[in-house]
C-alpha cells in the first residue's frame, strides 16, 4: 500500500490511526475497502460522515486509504471552522461508542483516562465529584460536556486546580 496522502487538518497520530484501522479492515490487502466499513471507521474516529455527504455511486463501492483519508479531512477541516463540531468530535472520542454523539454519555472515567493520556494531573476524587455535581446519575450528555467546555471548565475550577490551568477546554483550542 503507498503512503497515505498528506492532510492539513489531520494530525499525524489521528493519520496514522486511520491508517491503522484501515489496514486492518482490508484484510484481502488490495488496498480497498467497502464504503460501510469506510463509514463504520470514520465513527470510531469521531469522523461523523454520513452516507448522503459522500459522493458514492452505490453503498457497495470499494474506497482507498486516500479517499478515506479525505472524508475524514474534509471533517476535520469542517471542525476547525465549527465550534460544534470540534466539541462533538471530542466527545465522540470520550465516549468511543462509535455512534452519534446526542447519544451517549461519558463518565469521570473516560474523561480521566482521555486527561491522563494527555498528560494531564487528575485528582479523582475531584473529577468524580465534578461529574456527578455537573452531569445526570455520573455521567455528562454531550450538550452538558459542550456546556462545561464553553464556560472554560470554571465548574471544575471552583472545585480545585488539580486539572492545571486550562482544565478539560485545552482539548478544544
Amino acid at each position: 500500500m503507498a503512503p497515505p496522502q498528506q492532510t492539513q487538518h489531520l494530525s499525524d497520530p489521528q493519520t496514522r490511526e486511520v491508517t491503522a484501522i484501515f489496514t486492518f479492515l482490508d484484510q484481502d490487502g488490495d488496498g480497498q475497502i467497502g464504503a460501510a466499513a469506510a463509514l463504520k471507521l470514520c465513527s470510531r474516529l469521531g469522523y461523523h460522515v454520513h452516507q448522503s455527504d459522500l459522493s458514492l455511486k452505490s453503498a457497495s463501492e470499494q474506497l482507498s486509504l486516500d479517499d478515506v483519508l479525505r472524508w475524514c479531512e474534509a471533517y476535520a477541516t469542517a471542525c476547525q471552522r465549527s465550534e460544534e463540531l470540534r466539541l462533538s468530535q471530542l466527545f465522540s472520542l470520550l465516549h468511543r461508542g462509535g455512534g452519534p454523539p446526542d447519544a451517549a454519555v461519558v463518565g469521570a472515567r473516560e474523561l480521566r483516562e482521555y486527561l491522563e493520556a494527555q498528560q494531564h494531573s487528575v485528582d479523582h476524587a475531584v473529577l468524580d465529584a465534578f461529574v456527578e455535581e455537573v452531569g445526570d446519575k455520573g455521567v455528562l450528555t454531550c450538550e452538558q460536556f459542550k456546556a462545561f467546555v464553553r464556560a472554560g471548565g470554571s465548574s471544575l475550577n471552583d472545585k480545585q486546580d488539580s486539572l492545571g490551568p486550562q482544565q478539560l477546554w485545552w482539548a478544544t483550542r
